[in-house]
């Protein structure tokens, strides 16, 4: 139950930090 508990919540993290990353590289200023 933690396990997938954290899966889910380093899952989320890393979405959260990859999208503005990715958005940031696509147009870079």
């Amino acid at each position: 139950m933690s396990w997938g508990a954290r899966l889910g919540d380093t899952t989320a993290l890393f979405t959260h930090v990859s999208a503005p990353v990715m958005t940031r590289l696509r147009q870079p200023e």
